[in-house]
């Protein structure tokens, strides 16, 4: 995206990892948000300095739950047979490349789940050790970092499970409308149409909740301007 070639960082599993500009333009924004915004509020008596170190730490341990996330794509996909070429962070998480077609609707179905469970397995093990912090009387700085864990990587199950194709929802979609149609192409083409749809909602919803005083709603803005960029990179890609 944006024109610029992904930075390749290294390798997992054997698998070589990139990041996408896309991507780093959402880290530092994530980060600046945290610093000034969510930190502030939910420690009130810290300095700036604590909170700028907080959301670096927090934007870098979230973002690090995304490669989780996406890796749980590529090991499902190389255990279903299929060659992971690599794997391209970008503003919605991730892609796993594929040198092939999942081959099968339920293949794509396993694949495209994976990434979602892995998200809600962290989220889970991020609140289990808030509450065991809280128990053992953690400082709040070290509390709260796990409590937005948890909550953002909810969120981001949810997010990714929206029908609209290149989410992993729309995945999920289109090996169902694959399953039904025995057409490929064609469930592309719907799960991608969905993908957009949910796009411009997501904007008009932003619209309405920043006309109404509410500016976290620029984060849907986002990523409904995204999506049919993300589409179309998505479906070069494959």
């Amino acid at each position: 995206m944006f024109g610029l070639r992904p930075l390749r960082i290294g390798k997992l599993f054997g698998i070589p990892l990139e990041v996408d500009a896309s991507w780093l333009f959402i880290f530092f924004l994530v980060a600046a948000t945290l610093t000034t915004s969510y930190f502030p509020a939910a420690l009130p008596d810290e300095s700036p300095t604590i909170y700028a170190l907080l959301g670096a730490v927090t934007a870098l341990a979230f973002f690090g739950s995304v490669v989780l996330h996406e890796l749980a794509h590529s090991l499902v996909a190389r255990a279903s047979g299929l060659s992971v070429s690599r794997v391209t962070l970008f503003v919605f998480g991730g892609v796993s490349q594929l040198e092939d077609e999942p081959g099968s609707p339920g293949r794509e179905f396993l694949m495209a789940a994976a990434g979602p469970v892995m998200s809600l397995l962290i989220a889970g093990a991020c609140w289990g050790a808030a509450v065991a912090g809280g128990l053992l009387r953690a400082p709040e700085w070290a509390l709260v970092p796990l409590d937005y864990l948890s909550m953002i990587n909810m969120a981001l199950a949810l997010f990714n499970m929206l029908p609209g194709f290149p989410l992993d929802g729309g995945r999920v979609l289109r090996s169902l409308l694959w399953a039904a149609t025995r057409d490929l192409t064609k469930a592309t083409r719907w799960a991608s149409r969905s993908g957009q749809a949910i796009g411009t909602a997501l904007i008009a919803v932003a619209v309405f909740g920043v006309l109404n005083g509410s500016f976290d709603y620029v984060w849907l803005a986002v990523m409904g301007w995204f999506m049919p960029i993300s589409i179309r990179a998505v479906r070069q890609s494959e």
